[in-house]
């Protein structure tokens, strides 16, 4: 914990260094929204029927679909893009001579990222509300626990292409693919039931699959935990296999580099 906290601190220093970059980051966040609102009035007539049961309206289908998306970006990119960086600068090896814990340090770099895309992502719900889309607010804590569990699904994968990087002083594609298929067959811009044929198998190995329709229940809809608990069982399941995957990856790339003689190589 007391490395988390301090990486956090860090982070928050050097971010409040750039406050205008802060300030666009948010704003950039607010004006996306805006065509977001006039595609969804365009198309609402359109889609209207296939939203059933994840919201009915487009504009906060698409709205939490964005949320959702900011928050798996981040867990997929920001681990292996600080191992990488630390690699490089020799600052990794820097910290694993100190008393410092592993994991301690890899909850320190994705923390701050996730605590601002939490700012980032009530800036847009509540810019999404003035604008009109219908949010259940009584389902906003369960909401953040399902936005938890999603995280939790991407954040392995982002530790095991920072294992990549630590073991073999290469960037992979492995976060690049996973977006790309959990956007195109997780449910962000359209529900998962009008993905024609075979793909739509595709779609039940993606953790947003599950993830998103919660969300979507939840915070859309006003659905309790006992309504969407199919959906979070298998959620935590993929979350459980993905963790153990993650840390058994990272733990024999340590290894690795210590055995290789590679950690001060940078």
């Amino acid at each position: 914990m007391r490395e988390m906290l301090a990486l956090l601190r860090v982070q928050w220093l050097t971010a409040t260094t750039y406050r205008l970059r802060m300030t666009f980051s948010v704003a950039g966040i607010l004006v996306g929204i805006i065509p977001i609102f006039f595609i969804s009035q365009a198309l609402q007539s359109m889609v209207g029927d296939s939203l059933v049961g994840e919201g009915s309206q487009l504009f906060g289908f698409l709205v939490v679909g964005t949320v959702a998306l900011i928050f798996i970006t981040s867990a997929l990119t920001t681990l292996p893009a600080a191992i990488g960086s630390g690699i490089s600068t020799g600052s990794w090896e820097s910290l694993l001579a100190t008393p410092a814990r592993v994991w301690g340090v890899l909850a320190g770099y994705s923390a701050y990222d996730l605590g601002w895309n939490g700012v980032k992502a009530a800036a847009l719900l509540g810019a999404a509300a003035l604008l009109g889309a219908q949010v259940a607010w009584e389902g906003l804590l369960l909401s953040t626990g399902i936005l938890f569990l999603i995280v939790m699904a991407y954040l392995p994968v982002g530790v095991i292409a920072a294992a990549s990087a630590l073991a073999f002083r290469s960037a992979t594609p492995l976060p690049r693919v996973v977006l790309m298929a959990s956007v195109f067959l997780g449910g962000v811009y359209y529900p998962t039931s009008v993905i024609p044929g075979w793909l739509r198998d595709l779609s039940t190995f993606i953790p947003l699959t599950y993830g998103l329709r919660a969300l979507r229940r939840a915070l859309l809809e006003g659905w309790t935990v006992v309504q969407i608990l199919p959906d979070l069982e298998v959620l935590l399941l993929f979350d459980a296999i993905l963790i153990l995957i993650a840390v058994a990856a990272f733990s024999a790339a340590l290894r690795h580099a210590r055995r290789a003689g590679t950690l001060a190589q940078y």
